[in-house]
């Protein structure tokens, strides 16, 4: 059983890869559970892939959630499909979409055919460049709510509030008119 390795990529920076090797013989449902497993992503999420072209065009349809392939059905089951019955070329490619309500896309294009190593326990992740999708979305919210609570913008009580006094005791209204009868008086 020859040894394929993939290097996913998530669409929306290219930095943040991993490489999966996996056999010709797994199926498309291990290596979607791998990917989510690597991106650090729900393991409860479906997920779909499409056979594609060096120009990232979707072909053909193989989805987590079909059970069985009927012939001229629409989309392929990731559980019954073997990786190595749509294997074309050396150089194949696909696009995994995960069903999540941000629509994550990855690349996943094959990288590497080997001769199979009875000593490697298949599938396997052997490389992570980048922080995950996932992660960068926390990590996003993470820095949204410390700068609101660093700045204090969500409360009401804070800089900037109109009417309140300033340490002189006036209020925004008032400087700036005591500052135009000031500026008026010295001409």
């Amino acid at each position: 059983m020859p040894i394929f390795k993939f290097k996913i990529s998530w669409t929306e920076d290219d930095n943040i890869q991993r490489d999966i090797i996996i056999g010709s013989s797994q199926n498309f449902l291990l290596l979607h559970d791998y990917i989510k497993q690597a991106f650090l992503l729900d393991l409860k999420l479906h997920g779909k892939f499409f056979v594609s072209n060096d120009d990232w065009i979707r072909g053909r349809e193989i989805c987590s959630k079909v059970e069985k392939n009927i012939k001229d059905a629409p989309a392929l089951s990731c559980l019954k499909t073997p990786i190595g019955a749509l294997i074309a070329e050396p150089n194949q490619k696909f696009i995994y979409l995960l069903e999540h309500d941000k629509e994550w896309s990855f690349y996943v294009e094959l990288i590497v055919i080997d001769k199979d190593d009875e000593q490697i326990v298949l599938p396997k992740i052997t490389r992570i460049d980048g922080i995950s999708p996932s992660e960068l979305l926390r990590k996003g919210k993470e820095i949204i709510v410390e700068t609101e609570e660093r700045f204090d913008l969500e409360s009401n009580d804070g800089f900037g509030d109109e009417g309140e006094d300033d340490e002189q005791g006036l209020g925004d209204d008032d400087v700036a008119n005591e500052t135009e009868e000031n500026y008026t008086e010295d001409f």
